[in-house]
């Protein structure tokens, strides 16, 4: 049901799509989708939280993996986000669209949570540098200035604007920036 509800999304705006159209895409009945969803925005949601939950495991894994040059993990991470759904852009963008508007985006808390830990414990990290722990208050601001931009970034790459590589550049000059200037004070 998850995949025939990904299919749609690829096609349709979430608010065109019936649980009908994805029970008969699924190859289910309409009556076996109620069974596990007793409507289209409880499947949207679990939908959703299993996207999630995979992409917040891929961050946490790049977060893990050191960089093989300054900056490097912030592609990496980029690349995991832009890259969710199986490179499915505009079913995530749909899909990551209609959880913001519903104000479900609570779903990323936990992620967010961990990377201001880490940005607050280990500090800015790459190739070769290591900047030391960041406030909780500058780790929040980072963490939320890279997700407001990523979230932003979800869109304009689903509709072909985004230049992934000017982004990833940008990304990093705002992290090491930001980190530089929080070590001096």
């Amino acid at each position: 049901m998850f995949e025939a509800t990904t299919r749609l999304l690829e096609q349709l705006e979430p608010a065109q799509i019936s649980t009908n159209a994805i029970a008969k895409l699924a190859g289910v009945s309409i009556g076996t989708l109620y069974q596990y969803f007793p409507d289209k925005e409880s499947l949207f949601q679990a939908l959703l939280a299993r996207e999630l939950g995979g992409l917040s495991a891929r961050v946490l894994e790049v977060m893990q993996t050191p960089p093989a040059r300054p900056g490097g993990r912030i592609g990496a991470v980029l690349g995991a986000v832009l890259d969710a759904y199986g490179g499915r852009k505009l079913a995530h963008q749909r899909l990551m669209r209609y959880s913001l508007e519903r104000g479900t985006s609570g779903l990323l808390q936990p992620l967010l949570e961990q990377l201001m830990t880490s940005f607050s414990t280990d500090g800015v990290t790459g190739a070769g540098m290591v900047m030391p722990p960041l406030s909780r208050t500058d780790a929040f601001v980072l963490t939320h200035a890279v997700a407001g931009v990523t979230r932003a970034a979800i869109t304009a790459h689903a509709s072909g604007e985004l230049d992934r590589e000017a982004l990833e550049q940008s990304l990093t000059r705002l992290v090491l920036g930001f980190a530089m200037s929080a070590k001096k004070q």
